[in-house]
């Protein structure tokens, strides 16, 4: 089985954080023996799917493909404009929502583009992988199914590691912030003004808290973070299956979430995880709760293993033998 996959962006050596979690993905589809060409599509905003049907087309050339997988809509329309092929879709979550502004309010214009991308691309490809079921339930076709995103558990799992190693302060409580304030002119929904509202109100009680962040960082170090800090901070408005969640969980760190996308379905049970509202109050409070403690999120590796890159990938290749039958 040959598969073309197409990405809007993709590991580089200067961020090998971009993507990361396609390329982690198209790896396990090769373990599991499926031959997987990657097309990333090249330029920036809207001439990257325009320009990339060309590119998609040319990729198609080079090779006897039995399947196009695009990962997040605006790619599978750049795909279904380049090809007859059979078509998966992975959505992600803003391709489905749509984007906030600064505040956190979806503009009438961002709904109606999203929930007619939503409504017609599905009808002009073969399959749909949405990554929660809160996703799957913006879809009105049947061709969907709830694939998560898998964990590598060689790099994602409790370990000791030196806090000095990362340039850390052993005296201090971090709380890493799933994203970072240099990107956010574009991420607005990831509400980084309620992550740092909420632990400016903590420091009142508790000084030796600290926001933190990391960016262009490989997976590799992004697991001696989890391992390192002393929990996660997610105020989204809203996410598909946060990548970053169910890594920390792997690594046993506790979660402070909103009731976004699947979180919650993933830290039930997981001790000293706490789902929050976006009140900053509340969350400082929380916050408070689960630094205080001095506890990690000790059954969480345990609770993720069924999320396995492998098993993950078998469901993903379930699909593509479905779709050629």
């Amino acid at each position: 089985m040959n598969v073309l996959h197409v990405v809007a962006k993709y590991p580089t050596e200067e961020n090998p954080q971009s993507g990361s979690f396609i390329h982690s993905q198209i790896e396990s589809l090769r373990n599991e023996g499926i031959s997987c060409d990657v097309c990333v599509l090249d330029g920036s905003g809207i001439n990257k799917y325009i320009h990339g049907i060309a590119q998609v087309r040319k990729s198609l050339k080079n090779g006897n493909y039995d399947i196009v997988h695009a990962h997040y809509a605006y790619t599978g329309w750049t795909a279904r404009m380049a090809t007859r092929l059979p078509l998966v879709v992975s959505y992600m979550g803003s391709d489905i929502y749509g984007n906030v502004n600064r505040k956190g309010r979806y503009t009438l214009r961002t709904k109606l583009i999203h929930k007619t991308s939503t409504y017609l691309l599905p009808r002009l490809s073969s399959f749909s992988i949405v990554k929660s079921s809160r996703m799957a339930r913006e879809f009105s076709v049947i061709t969907v199914d709830v694939i998560p995103n898998g964990v590598d558990f060689e790099l994602f799992q409790p370990k000791d590691v030196s806090r000095e190693e990362l340039g850390l302060s052993v005296d201090k409580k971090y709380i890493l912030f799933a994203s970072y304030p240099d990107e956010l002119f574009r991420r607005n929904e990831k509400r980084f003004d309620i992550a740092e509202e909420a632990v400016n109100k903590l420091k009142e009680t508790l000084p030796e808290a600290e926001l933190l962040w990391i960016r262009k960082k490989p997976a590799d170090e992004v697991a001696k973070y989890l391992n390192a800090v002393d929990c996660l901070l997610l105020t989204s408005e809203h996410e598909g299956s946060p990548n970053i969640v169910k890594e920390a969980i792997a690594c046993n760190l506790p979660v402070i979430s909103r009731d976004v996308g699947d979180v919650s379905e993933r830290i039930e049970g997981v001790r000293n995880c706490y789902i929050v509202s976006n009140k900053p109050e509340e969350i400082a409070d929380i916050l408070h709760i689960a630094l205080k403690n001095n506890q990690r999120a000790l059954n969480g590796y345990e609770k993720m293993q069924d999320l396995s890159q492998q098993k993950i990938a078998r469901k993903i290749i379930a699909v593509y033998e479905d779709m050629l039958i």
